[in-house]
Order: structure tokens, then sequence, then C-alpha cells
């Protein structure tokens, strides 16, 4: 109530709601809230204040911070589209994801510092796709992904490496589903041997 100037802070109020309505366990029925739809609705209502907040700042100020902004409440709002899980509402995950890819693409274009946030719309794009079957785009974007993230690599980090034996496996799921078995079954080895090489180093990933 503190906040009525739809303002900076009151968008990152707005989002802050809308990520403890995302992880709320229905389980412990708090506030009445008994089933994943519900939560996950209410969500919603916060993230699109969010967006809409961030919408009006970047039509007042297309600055590389709003822009970001915006993006990230686009990301907010397809990621929850995609829990809910039909097809409708992954079709809009899949409209909200498209124009978050724009944007990230953009700001990465002209600055590298934005290079992690194009990656991870990159990686959102192949998720929806492959969850909508359209495989042939998952492959695009998650190949798109595996290239990004081996450069990433080279620093030798587990966090780093540990993210392309993520995209490995996922290539080797939508390799599987265009029935490219032994192109699948490559990545699928790939991805295991540079699991067991990290577990050698932490347990944190087994």
């Amino acid at each position: 109530d503190c906040h009525l100037e739809n303002n900076y802070e009151k968008a990152h109020i707005a989002e802050k709601i809308g990520l403890h309505y995302a992880s709320i366990d229905t389980i412990e029925d708090l506030d009445n809230i008994d089933s994943d739809d519900q939560r996950i609705e209410l969500s919603l209502y916060y993230h699109n204040i969010e967006k809409d907040i961030f919408k009006m700042l970047l039509d007042e100020d297309p600055s590389l911070d709003n822009k970001y902004n915006y993006g990230i409440s686009l990301r907010q709002m397809g990621n929850r589209y995609e829990q809910l899980g039909d097809q409708d509402s992954l079709k809009q995950a899949s409209l909200l994801y498209d124009e978050a890819y724009e944007l990230f693409s953009e700001l990465y274009k002209k600055d590298p510092n934005y290079r992690e946030s194009y990656i991870i719309a990159s990686e959102q794009k192949g998720n929806i796709a492959f969850l909508r079957e359209k495989y042939k785009d998952a492959l695009y974007y998650y190949e798109e992904v595996y290239q990004l993230e081996k450069e990433d690599a080279l620093s030798n980090s587990d966090d780093d490496l540990f993210s392309v034996a993520i995209i490995l496996k996922k290539l080797g799921k939508v390799n599987e589903k265009l029935h490219n078995i032994d192109q699948a079954l490559a990545y699928y080895k790939e991805s295991l041997s540079l699991n067991l090489d990290i577990e050698k180093r932490t347990d944190i990933y087994v």
C-alpha cells in the first residue's frame, strides 16, 4: 500500500509475491490454496502487475536496465504458463518466451554482460518447443545453447561443466524424439561421462 505509484519498487514487490506464490507447497494448505493451478494463477496475477509496470517504464525510457527488467518479467510469466501445462498455456508461454528471446538477443548484441540471460532465453525457447512437440525447433535452440555453454565451460568450473552436461542430456532427449537414436545415445554418453568427471571433485550434482 505504500507503493501506489507504478514504479520500480512496486514492480519488484509484485515480483516477490509472484515468486512466493509459485513456490508454495499446496500440501500445507497455506491460505486455503489447495491446488497447483490455483497458486500458479495467483503467481501470474502478480507477475502480470510486474510486467505491466516494467513495460510502462520501458516505454518511458528504453534503457538497457528497463529492457532487462521487462525481459525478466516476460520470463517469469512464461515459466508460470509453462507450469500450468495445458496446450493453451504452453502456447501463451511460447509467445512470452519469443518476446523475451528477441529482447535478450538485442541486449546481448549491445553488451556481453547479458550473455547468461541470452543463454537462458535460448534454452527456454528450446524447452517450450520440446513440450509443444516442435522437436526441430527445440533442437535448433538447444544446439545454440550447447555452443555457448561449451565456450563458458573452458573455465573448467563445476557449474559451467554441469550446465554443459544438462544441455547434452536435453540434446539427447530431442534427438531421441526425432528418432536419431545413435546421436541421442552419443549425447547421453557424453553427458554421463561429464557428470562422472564432476563427481570426482564434488558430490553436489550427484
